[in-house]
C-alpha cells in the first residue's frame, strides 16, 4: 500500500489582494481577475479588493461589467476621499474605452512536427472478421492505411465582446470567440480546415445563471465532413473548498452531432455536466454524463450512454505556464455494433488522454509571442 500525504496553507484574502494588485500593475490582468475573484467570494466587502478587481475587469476586456461596478462602488459612503477620486477617474477613462472594447484580442499560432498517427487516428493493423462458416483474417492494404510523415497546422483566434443594447445589459456582455485551423500532413485525410464560434452570456433575469451556444465544422479538401452545434444553459455558485474560494457551474446541454458523409451516424446528446475551478490552485474539474440518440435507425451500435472525466491544472512558471490535463471517458453502446464484429456484441469504449504544456512568453513593443512544446498520450480500447 501507498500512502501520499499532502498539506497546504490556504491563501488569505489580504494576500490574495496584493497578488492582484501587484498583477494589474504588471498588466496580467487575467490572472489578477482569477485571484480577486477568490477574495472576493472570502471577503465581499472589502472595498479595496471591489475596486481592484474592477481594474483587472476592464483590463481584461470586460470594460462594461467593469463600469457597472465602478457606478455601484461610487455610491459607498464608507469611501475616503482618495478612492472616490480614483473611481471617478476610472469611470470617466472607462466611458471613452467602453466605445473601442469591441475590437477583439487575437492570436495566431502555426504549429510544425511529425505525426506517426494521424492526428490521432487509429492505426489499424491486422484483424479477423467473424462469419457464420468461422473467422476470416483481413490484412488492409497499404494505401487503406495512415501515412506517417510531417505536418504543419495554422491557427487563428479572435476573443472579445459585444457591445450595445442590441446585445446586452450594462452588466450582463455577451462574451464571443472565434477560431479556425488549417492542417497539411503527408495523409491527404490529414489536409482539413476546422473552424468554430461561441457565445455566452450571464444571465441578467437570474442572477448566477448563464446560458451558452457554439457552433464547429470540420472540413476536408473544401467539403464538410463534421457539424456540431451546441446549447447550453445552468446556475453559476460560489463555494469554498479547503479554504480556497472555488466556482461550480451546473448545467444541461444539448447537441446535434451531424456527418456529412455518413448521415447514418449522426446523433442527438443530451446531457448534465459540472465544471468546478478553484483559484489559487490552478485546478479545474469536469464531468458529463448524457446519452446520445442516433437519428438513423440503422446506425451502428443504436443509442449510446456516455460519461467522461477531465482534470486539469494550470501553474504560472518561471515567465510562462505550465498545463496538465487528464481526461478519461467511457461509452456503452445499447445495441451490437455489427454481424461481423464479436457476434453482434454491444460495443464499449474506453479512452484515456495525458497531455503536458509549456508556453512561454516573450513581450516586445507590438507582439507577445508564446512559444510552446507540449506531449501528448492517448489510448483507446473497445
Amino acid at each position: 500500500m501507498l500512502a501520499v500525504c499532502a498539506t497546504s496553507v490556504a491563501a488569505s484574502p489580504e494576500s490574495d489582494f496584493i497578488s492582484g494588485q501587484r498583477l494589474n500593475a504588471s498588466g496580467q490582468y487575467a490572472q489578477a481577475v482569477e485571484l480577486l475573484e477568490g477574495a472576493l467570494l472570502r471577503s465581499p466587502d472589502d472595498l479595496r479588493i471591489q475596486l481592484e478587481y474592477t481594474i483587472a475587469l476592464a483590463g481584461s476586456g470586460s470594460v462594461i461589467t467593469a463600469q457597472h461596478l465602478l457606478l455601484q462602488l461610487s455610491n459607498e459612503a464608507k469611501l475616503d476621499p482618495e478612492t472616490r477620486r480614483q473611481i471617478n477617474y476610472l469611470i470617466q477613462k472607462n466611458k471613452i474605452r467602453a466605445y473601442v472594447s469591441i475590437l477583439p484580442k487575437g492570436s495566431a499560432s502555426i504549429v510544425v512536427g511529425h505525426d506517426d498517427n494521424l492526428l490521432s487516428a487509429s492505426s489499424q493493423g491486422a484483424f479477423e472478421l467473424t462469419l457464420p462458416g468461422g473467422n476470416l483474417g483481413v490484412t488492409p492494404s497499404e494505401d487503406q492505411l495512415p501515412k506517417a510523415g510531417f505536418f504543419t497546422r495554422t491557427g487563428l483566434q479572435l476573443d472579445g465582446t459585444l457591445q450595445g443594447d442590441l446585445f446586452q445589459t450594462p452588466a450582463q456582455p455577451v462574451q464571443y470567440g472565434l477560431f479556425i485551423s488549417q492542417s497539411h500532413g503527408a495523409d491527404k485525410l490529414a489536409n482539413r480546415t476546422l473552424w468554430g464560434v461561441l457565445l455566452e452570456k450571464n444571465h441578467s433575469l437570474f442572477p448566477g445563471s448563464y446560458i451558452k451556444a457554439s457552433h464547429q465544422q470540420l472540413s476536408a479538401h473544401a467539403a464538410p465532413t463534421y457539424r456540431q452545434s451546441l446549447l447550453a444553459a445552468g446556475l453559476t455558485m460560489g463555494s469554498t473548498v479547503w479554504g480556497y474560494g472555488c466556482q461550480t457551474r451546473l448545467g444541461a446541454e444539448v447537441q446535434t452531432r451531424s456527418y456529412e458523409q455518413a448521415k447514418q451516424l449522426n446523433g442527438l446528446y443530451t446531457g448534465l455536466q459540472t465544471h468546478t475551478s478553484c483559484q489559487n490552485t490552478g485546478l479545474q474539474l469536469t464531468t458529463r454524463l448524457g446519452k446520445d440518440e442516433a437519428t438513423h435507425v440503422s446506425r451502428p451500435g443504436g443509442n449510446q450512454l456516455q460519461t467522461a472525466i477531465k482534470l486539469a491544472y494550470h501553474k504560472q512558471l518561471h515567465t510562462g505556464s505550465l498545463q496538465a490535463q487528464a481526461e478519461w471517458s467511457w461509452q456503452q453502446d445499447a445495441d451490437g455494433y455489427s454481424p461481423l464484429l464479436g457476434n453482434n456484441r454491444a460495443r464499449r469504449l474506453k479512452r484515456t488522454t495525458y497531455r503536458l504544456e509549456y508556453r512561454g512568453q516573450v513581450n516586445n513593443s507590438v507582439f507577445a509571442w508564446q512559444p510552446y512544446a507540449s506531449v501528448e498520450f492517448q489510448q483507446q480500447k473497445a
